[in-house]
This record gives structure tokens, C-alpha cells and sequence, in this order.
């Protein structure tokens, strides 16, 4: 089945075209309340076309092994899709709201503190570190984030955890320091 599938796909067969379209679109269905009401700008039909796209470059590319059903796998890669959408639109949203905090003047006196320690521990850490962590709060995935840096997926993953433990370390030094430093 998904030798014939794919024959007929990369033929540009109408039916099998019809088909893939059928299953992105089954497949991408659970997460459309979700994904509309994050972003009013996001229609559907863009989306839809984005992730045909996406599993297109997939089964014309040959990078598809055949481990599995054709079905199956484009369901994983909508889903997939999907999910890392809305990771990514989750993290425009903290980002935005704490922004907009900061301009409205809401925050909290506790909370000069710890920005001025968190600036204290960022001024210690790798400017790579700090590159990786502003393109995770901008909401890039790990994917866009290995493209446009030429790195592999799981070595930037590495990268990331690595820049994490660092920054664990040195906030704990730093809190070491000022326990050092405060009278009792």
C-alpha cells in the first residue's frame, strides 16, 4: 500500500493528492480550537497548507523509510506540528504578558530583587548561552533554531541543557555569595 501511495503521489495523482489533504486535515482537526484562539491572525487554511508543505517535502524528498504506514507517519508529523505550534504560541504569550507588565508598572517590589540577580547571573554565563535562551523565548523550536545556527537538532538540545546546568551553578554560587555576605 504505501509503495502504490507514494508511486501515485509523486505522480501528482489528483486522488492521492486529495488523500494526504484528507489526512493532514483528520489529523490537525483536534488541535484547531487551540491553535485559532491563540493567534486571531492564523487561518486555518494557512495552516493546513503549511503542514501539506511540510509532509510533502517529507514524502518527495525521500526521507520517508516506509517503517511504518504512510497514514501513520503523516499523522505523527501533523501532530508534531501541531504541538510544537502551540508550544511556540504558549511562549509568545508568557513572553508578551510579562512585557506587558513591565510597561504598565505592575510588578511587584520582591521582584526588583530577583531581576537584579537574575542580571547577575546572566552577566556570568556564555554569551552562546544567552543567544540560545533568546531564541527559546522568542519561540523558535530546536528545528529553526539548528537551521539557522548549521547544528544538529540533538547537539543544540545538548547545547541548551548544557548552558541550563551552567546557569544552575552559577545561581547557586551567587546565593552561596550573598549567604556569605549577609550578616546573621
Amino acid at each position: 500500500m504505501n509503495d502504490e501511495f507514494l508511486a501515485a503521489y509523486r505522480r501528482q495523482d489528483a486522488e492521492a493528492i486529495a488523500r494526504l489533504r484528507r489526512w493532514i486535515a483528520v489529523a490537525s482537526s483536534p488541535y484547531r480550537a487551540r491553535l485559532t484562539a491563540w493567534q486571531q491572525e492564523l487561518r486555518w487554511e494557512d495552516l493546513q497548507q503549511e503542514l501539506y508543505l511540510e509532509v510533502h517535502a517529507v514524502l518527495v524528498g525521500d526521507q520517508f523509510r516506509g517503517d511504518s504506514l504512510v497514514k501513520t507517519y503523516v499523522w505523527r508529523c501533523v501532530n508534531n506540528s501541531c504541538i510544537d505550534l502551540l508550544r511556540r504560541q504558549a511562549r509568545r504569550a508568557q513572553v508578551s504578558e510579562s512585557i506587558d507588565e513591565d510597561r504598565h508598572g505592575v510588578e511587584p517590589r520582591w521582584a526588583l530583587g530577583e531581576r537584579r540577580d537574575l542580571r547577575r547571573i546572566l552577566s556570568r554565563l556564555p554569551a552562546q548561552c544567552l543567544e540560545l535562551w533568546q531564541r527559546i523565548v522568542k519561540g523558535q523550536s530546536y528545528r529553526e533554531m539548528s537551521e539557522d545556527l548549521g547544528v544538529r537538532e540533538g547537539t543544540l538540545r545538548v547545547r541548551v541543557l548544557r548552558c541550563r546546568r551552567l546557569a544552575t551553578a552559577v545561581r547557586d554560587d551567587a546565593c552561596n555569595e550573598t549567604a556569605v555576605e549577609e550578616p546573621e
